[in-house]
């Protein structure tokens, strides 16, 4: 991209405006300085940026997000830029507004959690104000039913929804500014330091970290109840010094400021407003309406507290391994591992699942459904498990780890596989592993 000044105007934000408002931010950029768009250019010049930029990041201004989070070394931004576009063709971001609504726990999970994917308010300067109310949510009732993998897409959904909705945003002003981010923490108790769902915020903040830079303009964490402090002190280090200077931790006292970058009208009821957000933002609550996962023809058992059942299976040639499960009540650890004891996916606590991957070559494979860190509660299980043959490899054959997050696909030619009849060996083993409690 050749950047010479006069064409480099056009990234330059003829929105003057936007200058007249005293707003409680940093103060914005309206036009990239010329020493900016030299660093820029140069990481725009780089082949192996080049390679794999696509057209919604082929922007100044979004690429200058990117040497902002890396203080501006251009070879560190570009080492983040490449991860990051690998990252979205892995998990296929490019597509996912689209394709991910198709997914099953999609409708429920969407009327259910209680946020907003996309703004219901703008600041003065007509940036978008996006809410969520974590307090509300159940995580413990959520988790029983919809699997944190499906919890992480959830999440990469949302905020691909907002990247497009600012890059909108950019096209129309000519300049970037991000997003403002309210976390209402009413409600916020113990029920809500649960492990699983700690793990999964801890997952989407780092990753959000890696491919989302400056989206923030201001994170606003309000309505903080004491036992907010000691959740603080074990999240804080998740967070990007870079987004660190943009949270305010806020108790109570706050809306004279929200006032000062949104109309009183548009300040949500929740925060002390006169906007009713009935019917817009979820309510949470308990996850109730429980979708289970159908499953037709499967077979059942009952894993015992303090131990674990083990489905084996010999895989003689390349072929998918298919599951599904769903347990009657509370999670269950999930486990695919070799006859070494290798993982071949990234274990779970969840109560149903369903997946696939790649066994390319002979080998033994161990199911397990794992309740040992239960003191008293057995888990009961409807369960298939399917082995289809894959006819034909492409001429570089890859093994597929399934992490529930990423996936990569061999392409093999169309032709129906025949799946194989369930020949799993159901055996009790004495378990090792010391008991935790549920």
């Amino acid at each position: 991209m050749d950047t010479s000044k006069s064409e480099t105007e056009s990234y330059h934000s003829s929105s003057k405006e936007d200058e007249t408002f005293d707003l409680p931010f940093a103060t914005p950029v309206y036009t990239i300085p010329d020493h900016e768009m030299e660093l820029i250019q140069e990481l725009l010049d780089r082949d192996d940026v080049q390679e794999v930029i696509t057209d919604f990041f082929d922007n100044p201004w979004q690429i200058r997000r990117w040497l902002q989070a890396r203080d501006w070394v251009v070879d560190d931004a570009a080492t983040m830029f490449i991860n990051s576009m690998h990252w979205r063709k892995e998990n296929d971001i490019d597509t996912i507004k689209e394709t991910f609504p198709q997914n099953p726990y999609f409708e429920r999970l969407n009327s259910y959690w209680p946020s907003a994917p996309h703004d219901i308010g703008k600041t003065c300067d007509g940036w978008p104000i996006y809410y969520e109310r974590l307090g509300q949510a159940d995580p413990q009732s959520l988790l029983q039913d919809v699997p944190p993998d499906v919890l992480i897409r959830y999440h990469f959904w949302e905020q691909e929804m907002r990247e497009f909705e600012l890059s909108n945003i950019l096209k129309e002003k000519g300049h970037f500014i991000g997003g403002v981010f309210i976390q209402d923490l009413t409600g916020l108790g113990r029920k809500h330091i649960y492990r699983p769902a700690l793990k999964v915020i801890e997952t989407t903040t780092y990753i959000d970290s890696d491919n989302h830079p400056e989206m923030l303009r201001k994170l606003y964490i309000l309505n903080c109840p004491r036992i907010f402090s000691g959740v603080w002190r074990m999240i804080s280090h998740w967070f990007d010094k870079n987004i660190l200077e943009k949270i305010a931790i806020k108790s109570s006292g706050y809306y004279d400021e929200l006032n000062q970058f949104m109309d009183e009208e548009e300040i949500p009821d929740f925060l002390g407003g006169s906007f009713d957000t009935s019917g817009i933002v979820p309510i949470g609550g308990p996850y109730t309406g429980r979708e289970k996962l159908k499953i037709k023809k499967g077979k059942k058992i009952t894993v015992p507290a303090r131990d674990d059942r083990e489905l084996e299976f010999i895989i003689d040639e390349p072929s998918h391994l298919s599951w599904v499960f769903a347990t009657s009540e509370f999670d269950i650890l999930f486990k695919i591992q070799d006859r070494k004891g290798k993982d071949l996916i990234q274990e779970m606590r969840t109560a149903s699942q369903s997946s696939s991957l790649v066994i390319n070559r002979k080998k033994k494979v161990k199911i397990i459904f794992d309740n040992t860190y239960s003191w008293t509660k057995k888990k009961t299980i409807k369960y298939r498990i399917d082995i289809s043959p894959i006819p034909e490899f492409s001429d570089e054959e890859i093994e597929v780890e399934n992490t529930g997050i990423t996936t990569k696909e061999t392409q093999p030619k169309k032709k129906k596989p025949k799946p194989s009849k369930d020949s799993a060996d159901l055996k009790r083993r004495d378990s090792k592993t010391k008991s935790k409690r549920s």
